[in-house]
């Protein structure tokens, strides 16, 4: 199962809107902590593997079958993309308190550059 057509829409809208520097850095110091965005992140970056791995299993009828992971991986991605957008160009809207800007490939990469130990700004 893959979104509908309602979801698509929301998720795009949503992302469209985290795509706005003023609003990633407002939502990740008031609405949601920073931890929000990380775990959206991960979801976004390792929900291929993880759908493989489940794939691979069920071929096999070693794991479940699990209707809602494409949907909510496909969900995280698409707001991923706008949120990662937001988050890079913090400094221009951030300057004054501190935010400095990064590369956008970075930021949506983060997950897999944390891993390899590399920083992002």
């Amino acid at each position: 199962m893959a979104l509908t057509r309602g979801q698509w829409i929301a998720s795009v809208l949503l992302s469209l809107v985290l795509a706005f520097p003023m609003t990633t850095l407002i939502s990740s110091m008031v609405i949601f902590p920073i931890l929000a965005f990380g775990l959206l992140a991960l979801m976004a970056n390792t929900g291929p593997i993880l759908l493989i791995i489940v794939a691979g299993l069920r071929r096999f009828g070693w794991a479940p079958d699990w209707p809602r992971l494409l949907p909510m991986w496909q969900a995280s991605a698409i707001l991923w993309i706008g949120c990662a957008y937001g988050l890079s160009h913090w400094g221009d809207v951030g300057s004054s308190i501190g935010a400095k800007n990064s590369s956008y490939l970075k930021m949506l990469f983060a997950p897999w550059l944390f891993l390899a130990g590399q920083p992002i700004v």
